[in-house]
């Protein structure tokens, strides 16, 4: 992965962690760039603006959320009742080990919260 590539997953990572905490009203572009340690003209070379990075944090949570939800729902091993009750107890337990177990789901909370923008 190149740097530049490399500095915008960066940049997203950081942001996407405050923006969990904070919400999509309650962040900043300083707060992103202030977690990111870099300059807030290095937001803009990777992010045309907030909305633009709430976009690409949406995409990349949901793109894990979907690998995820393949990966257990495809499981064949189990029964259809089964592989449901293993995807909760999965993201129960992921949620409990990551330390977001009562910040809500991302993609819903920035889906109400930008619902009128």
């Amino acid at each position: 992965m190149n740097t530049l590539l490399n500095k915008r997953a960066h940049i997203l990572s950081a942001g996407l962690t405050i923006m969990r905490r904070q919400g999509f009203n309650g962040t900043g572009v300083k707060d992103i760039v202030d977690a990111a340690g870099v300059p807030k003209g290095s937001f803009y070379n990777y992010f045309a603006s907030k909305e633009a990075f709430a976009i690409a944090a949406l995409e990349q949570v949901a793109e894990g959320n979907l690998s995820q939800m393949r990966r257990v729902l495809a499981d064949s091993d189990n029964s259809p009742l089964k592989r449901i009750k293993n995807f909760f107890v999965q993201n129960i337990e992921h949620l409990r080990r990551s330390g977001r177990y009562n910040g809500g789901c991302f993609v819903g909370t920035v889906c109400q919260e930008i619902a009128d923008v």
